[in-house]
């Protein structure tokens, strides 16, 4: 059997089949009470945000809020950084690793 000629035969093919089964079904849209159709395409669906949003919301608003970068600053301290004399205290390092650590442990 050649397989060129499969279903050319009068059977529809594979492909014909799959496009029928997505073809879309044509409803009747079912019938309203007088009023409450225009209603239903005047409000906007309500919409709950998760707590993980609220918090993004949240932390958005709160960098939109602070001062920008000042790149003077970052770029004298990048040449301080990599000339190898940015004095550098372990203590606070460590205390301000810490605490940072804290926020994300306590929630």
């Amino acid at each position: 059997m050649d397989i060129k000629q499969l279903g050319t035969t009068g059977t529809p093919s594979v492909d014909s089949k799959r496009a029928e089964q997505r073809a879309p079904i044509e409803r009747e849209p079912s019938p309203q009470p007088a009023g409450k159709q225009d209603v239903a395409r005047t409000q906007p669906p309500e919409l709950e945000l998760s707590a993980e949003a609220k918090t993004l919301q949240k932390a958005i608003a709160s960098a939109s809020t602070q001062p920008a970068v000042d790149q003077n600053r970052v770029e004298r301290l990048r040449a301080l950084v990599n000339s190898g004399q940015y004095p550098v205290d372990a203590q606070s390092l460590a205390k301000k690793i810490i605490q940072f650590e804290q926020q994300f442990k306590d929630r």
